[in-house]
């Protein structure tokens, strides 16, 4: 932080010490690390240092134990194709801001037999099926 304190502005009936304190700062401060959010007084005139339980690790906020939660990944698919084409994977992402060409999404295209793939910009989503059969008969040559 720079040499000049930042000023509070907290009104009197926050001034207390302890959990709520500390969490309406916590709150204040975009759910800051409880180490920082711990010595702010450091950096903020107004700001009395933190006193009594309501700031350890262990109490995390909601918010914040939600954004700390991650997903598993999926466990991989037991069963592969056995033909070129049995299986496709798309996915078809926008609308984005339009390319040099005036496309606007993407449209990406898998062949699980072959792992063969394709990425297409397009400029509407009614254009994929037409893509896509392309794109279909393309692998079908190359099989």
């Amino acid at each position: 932080m720079s040499e000049t304190a930042l000023t509070a502005g907290v009104s009197s009936n926050h001034r207390n010490t302890g959990m709520a304190a500390y969490e309406l700062w916590h709150r204040r401060l975009a759910h800051l690390g409880v180490s920082s959010t711990v010595n702010i007084h450091h950096y903020v005139d107004g700001v009395e240092p933190f006193h009594g339980q309501g700031h350890s690790n262990s109490s995390l906020c909601s918010h914040c134990l939600t954004g700390k939660q991650t997903r598993q990944p999926f466990k991989p698919s037991a069963s592969r194709a056995t033909r070129p084409l049995e299986l496709v994977h798309t996915d078809l992402a926008g609308p984005f801001p339009a390319s040099l060409g005036g496309g606007r999404y993407w449209l990406v295209l898998v062949d699980d037999y072959s792992r063969y793939t394709s990425i297409y910009i397009i400029r509407s989503k009614s254009d994929a099926f037409a893509i896509y059969k392309q794109w279909e008969s393309l692998v079908e040559r190359f099989h």
